[in-house]
């Protein structure tokens, strides 16, 4: 609901979020000890990508991360060792490495940003106008257009 509400702006947010959404959901239903058979599990997690994706069409990240997740999924379950309960495993920490990668995405383009904005200052002062959702109301944390200023 938050999703489709727009109570979350700018793209990398909402895919973050929305996949962090998932991680809840399947982490709650281990504490509740409801167990799913493995094939459940996958169509249980490909329901509610596809539902998310439906809550936001338009928003591009939230469809790749999706996507991502789709295709970690199904190759996941294909292997025959893995058990649903493994499988929530991966799906778990997939999702974490999704939030951290955002973080350290939004680190390396602060730092270039930094850079930049030092070299065209030359020991003056500059001014930096910045537009739309920055900063963490647009990321997971640092931003991208803010994560020059605060680099």
């Amino acid at each position: 609901e938050a999703i489709r509400d727009m109570k979350g702006r700018g793209a990398p947010a909402i895919a973050v979020v929305g996949c962090l959404s998932l991680a809840v959901e399947l982490e709650r239903e281990r504490e509740r000890g409801a167990s799913r058979g493995k094939q459940e599990m996958v169509t249980f997690v490909l329901d509610a990508l596809g539902f998310l994706v439906t809550a936001r069409p338009t928003a591009v990240n939230l469809a790749r991360a999706a996507g991502e997740l789709n295709s970690f999924l199904s190759l996941e379950a294909a292997r025959p060792e893995t058990s649903a309960e493994s499988l929530r495993e991966s799906l778990l920490c997939r999702i974490e490495a999704m939030l951290e990668k955002d973080v350290q995405d939004n680190l390396k383009i602060g730092k270039h940003g930094a850079d930049h904005i030092l070299a065209g200052a030359k020991g003056g002062k500059v001014r930096i106008l910045t537009h739309c959702n920055t900063g963490s109301l647009a990321n997971a944390g640092h931003g991208t257009a803010l994560g020059g200023i605060r680099s």
